[in-house]
This record gives structure tokens, sequence and C-alpha cells, in this order.
């Protein structure tokens, strides 16, 4: 049986586990081309352009292998550590194939959670490898094989510091491709972080590590560097991990800030949602550590020369900057700041926030302060954001800014490990307002502080801690009012279709929210619905 595997995406993190686990289990694996022209304008022309450029390479390798193979292995890979979670990407990815190449072979799309916890692992290991076997002991030892292989793949990386595709080369001799020069004789050394999909892949980052060798510059990567010291560097400046893979951007970025590199180049892909955050945070980083630092965002439409320009320009400003004196990076302190109780507490306006919650802040002696998002909000935001941020992070931005210059010293953000960007929010938009000069607390409330308990120490974090009776008091009238508004909301919208008099239902509901929020108690609050 052929296997085919898109030389793509996960490609350049697992192909050693998977190829090791097929072979073992009798079956040949088939390996697409290195990417090339044909392939990116075949994956470009079959799915639709909002979709980012590795996906539409990944779309070409597949339609390469159209006739090569009996399957293709695309797994769906949701998350490879707990409470850490995968670009959509990785997740749908076999929809997202058998949508845009129909006749494409069957697809083998095995379900990969961790967070489903060991069992359900073993199960979906076992049903996956009775295409192969019925024999469970032989799936398992497959998988014992697969596992060590993956670790040999990485110890080689960093043993003699290769890259993706030379380490798979050592390992399997018939995919070999020449190794880097060893940069011994470079004057520069170049950090250069990224997803290895795009970093690895000549064709995508055009020829970027030996264009830097051709400019006198050794590239080291975050395979280089133990993922363990990748991991304590990336908590320099986020306090928790998001996103899977966020070792080989934050973790790398972080670590060859302070490391001796001589500068540090960035290449993500247009579009991508994680990259737009993250790489914004290595880029101020840098910034504080007076490191040089290039951002290159690509997509099918990039010109090569104009590439080419910039990376030369980045050199010779490195090469200047290295010739004069160093100075010593001022590096303030990245996450959190402590101060002495709450004075005002700064909320971003999100839908009925405000009327649920200022009657409860002032039980519990709370200055609330929620500015209303008006135009000058959005640009407030949007001057101060990542270029490629969405628009909700910029208006969330620019209610902080507003809520700081009406004088709040504490701002509260919910974030989550798997909502969008909105859990990677916080973390941006705090280091953008310390730059900006704002001294202020910031508070979070985390998804992983679930039910009641962990709702009413978030609250009572929020509140000098106030006693206990009134936390719960102002827990339960909050609560209330935000459930009689949304019961209002939804009974607006049903009603506003059918009104007879235009504009009646909007007016019954102003009236209402405004006395859903001067509601002290919870009778009262029955008595005004």
């Amino acid at each position: 049986m052929r296997i085919g595997i898109p030389r793509g995406l996960l490609y350049y993190h697992y192909f050693p586990m998977w190829k090791t686990f097929f072979e073992y289990l009798g079956c040949e694996v088939v390996v697409s081309p290195r990417t090339n022209e044909e392939i990116l304008s075949s994956g470009c022309s079959s799915v639709i352009g909002d979709i980012c450029l590795p996906v539409k390479v990944y779309c070409g390798h597949v339609r390469s292998l159209q006739n090569s193979c009996d399957y293709l292995f695309i797994p769906s890979v949701h998350s490879m550590q707990e409470k850490v979670y995968n670009c959509p990407k990785f997740i749908g990815l076999p929809d997202i194939v058998r949508a845009s190449i129909p006749k494409c072979p069957p697809i083998l799309d095995p379900d990969v959670d961790v967070n489903k916890g060991p069992k359900v692992i073993s199960q979906t290991v076992e049903t996956f490898s009775r295409v192969f076997t019925q024999d469970s002991h032989q799936a398992r030892k497959a998988v014992g094989k697969a596992l060590k292989a993956h670790h040999e793949y990485a110890r080689q990386m960093e043993l003699h510091n290769l890259r993706p595709p030379h380490g798979i080369g050592r390992m399997f001799p018939e995919l070999h491709e020449e190794p880097d020069s060893d940069g011994a004789k470079a004057a520069l050394t170049i950090a250069v972080i990224g997803h290895r999909y795009v970093l690895h892949d000549p064709h995508i980052s055009y020829r970027l590590v030996q264009r830097l060798h051709e400019l006198g510059a050794k590239a080291v990567f975050a395979e280089a560097v133990d993922e363990s010291v990748l991991r304590e560097s990336m908590k320099e400046l986020v306090d928790q991990k998001y996103w899977g893979f966020e070792e080989e951007i934050i973790g790398a970025g972080a670590y060859y800030m302070r490391s001796n590199v001589d500068g540090i180049i960035a290449m993500e892909c247009f579009g991508c949602g994680p990259d737009s955050l993250m790489v914004h945070l290595i880029q101020r980083g840098a910034r504080r550590f007076n490191k040089p630092f290039l951002n290159l965002v690509l997509d099918e439409h990039s010109a090569e020369g104009g590439l080419v320009t910039r990376i030369e320009a980045f050199i010779d400003m490195v090469k200047r900057a290295k010739s004069r004196p160093s100075t010593k990076a001022v590096v303030p302190r990245l996450i959190g700041e402590e101060q002495d109780g709450i004075k005002a507490l700064g909320l971003p306006n999100m839908g009925v926030i405000g009327p649920a919650f200022r009657g409860p802040a002032k039980l519990l002696d709370v200055r609330l302060i929620i500015p209303p998002i008006t135009k000058r909000t959005i640009a407030l935001g949007t001057r101060n954001s990542p270029e490629f941020a969405c628009l909700p992070f910029k208006v969330i931005l620019g209610s902080f800014i507003e809520c700081l210059e009406d004088g709040a010293d504490t701002l509260f953000m919910v974030t989550s490990s798997n909502a969008c960007r909105m859990g990677y929010y916080s973390k941006v938009q705090e280091q953008i307002l310390r730059d900006m000069g704002y001294k202020f607390a910031f508070l979070r409330h985390r998804s992983s502080d679930r039910g009641l308990l962990g709702v009413l120490r978030t609250i009572r974090r929020c509140t000098n801690r106030a006693p206990w009776s009134r936390v719960i008091k102002a827990y339960r009238i909050g609560t209330a009012k935000l459930k009689a508004l949304d019961d209002l909301d939804r009974k607006a919208s049903r009603d506003r279709a059918v009104e007879l008099e235009k504009g009646q239902i909007e007016r019954i509901r102003h009236s209402a929210v405004r006395g859903i929020e001067e509601a002290e108690t919870i009778p009262e609050l029955k008595r005004v619905l």
C-alpha cells in the first residue's frame, strides 16, 4: 500500500515519525517533490484567495501526489500539548483538501487531540491502524518505533545544528539534501525565526538561508536550541503558552534577543492570525534589547527583487551597528506590575457589560471605567496596533487607552486557551501600553479559572479583597442583570421585526436598560422587568 505524504506544513515536524510508523506496518511512503513554481501555482488555483500561503502550497503538493499513492495521510491535529491548540488550518486541513481537490486519493485523517486523554489517543491509533493491520500489538509496536524516530530526529538536529530538511536526510538517505555551509567564516550571525514550513522550504522563503550565506552571514534557527530552554525563554515574554509551535517563534525570539547574535529576521506569511501577534511581540522585545530586527511578510505575490533588497539593506545596517560601540540595553520587566489596591478598574466596552456591572462594582467600592466606542477609540487602537491585527484587537486596545486616559490604574481582560486570537490579545496589548509609557496593573480571568469559585476569586482580585459576603452579593446581582439584558435583547430582536410603530421597541429597550442598570437588588430588578 502506498501512503502519500505532502511535503508541507507538519511534514517538517513529524515526517520521520510518520514514515517509520507506516514502513513498520509494511507500507511504502511516497513523498511529494520539493516545492516549485508548478506546485505553488497548482495549489493557488485550488483554493480561495483568503487561505494562507502554506496551505496553498500544501494543496499543490497534494495535487502532485494524485496519481502516485493509494491513500493520502493528512491528520487533523487539534493539539499536541494539554490546553494548547493549533491554528485552525491544522484542524481543518483534511476537509480543506477534500473540498478543494475532489479527485484526490482517499484521505487518512486521524483526529489528534491530547486534551481528550491517553485513552482516546490510544483508541484513535488503534482504529486508524486497522487500515493496515488487525494485529493491535503490531500497531502499538509501530507507535513505539515512530516515537523513538521522532526523538532521534530532534536529537540529530540539536546535536549537529541541522535544519529539518537535513535532519530528515540524515535519517533517510533517499531524501538527502546538501547541507548548508557551516558558516565558520561568516562575519555575522543572524537568528531566523518563523514556522518550519516557511523557513525550510527554499521556494517559499526565496532561499533566505543561501542569500544570507552569500552576504557573509550565518543563519541560526530554533532547532539548534533545546526545547526546554525555548520554553523557559518564552516565559520572559508571555506568561502562558497559547498556540502550538509557539516555542519556535516566541521562545526562539526571546532566546536570541539575549544571545550574541547580531540580528533577528522573522519570516511570516500574510493572513496568519497567530503570527500577526507573536511576531509583533518579538519585534517590541528586540527594540528593548537594541537588537536589529527585520520582519518579512510573504504571499504568492511577493516580489523576489524587493525581498532581496530588504535583506541586503538589513545586513548592511547590522554591519554598521556592529562596528559602532555597543550600548547596554535597558530592559524593563516585561510581564505584570504590582501596585497597592485598585482605585479605578478599566474594562473594554463589550455589549451590555456596562449596564450589568456598574451597580455591582459600586457595591464593591470599585470605580468602573467603560468608555463608549467612538471613531476616536478605533483610531487610537489602529494607530498603535500591529498592522495585521484584527479589528476587535484594535477596538479593545483603543478602549484600554481611553480607560487609562480617564484615570484607570488597573485593566481587566478575559482570556482563553482556544478562542481564536482573543486569548492572546492581553499579552500584546499590555506590552504596547507599557511601551507607550502607561503605568497600570493588568488583571486577567483565564478560562482555566473554571466554576463558580474561580469566577468569585477573579471578582475578589478586582475589588481590593472585599469581604466574601459582598463579593457573592455582587456576583448574584451582576449575573442576574446579565441574564436580564440578554433576555431583553433576544425579545427586542424578535419583536422589532413586527412592531406597528417604527422605533417603539428601541425606545422601550433603552428605558429597560436604564432601569436594569439602576436596580440595586434582585427584587427591584424583577419589578423593572
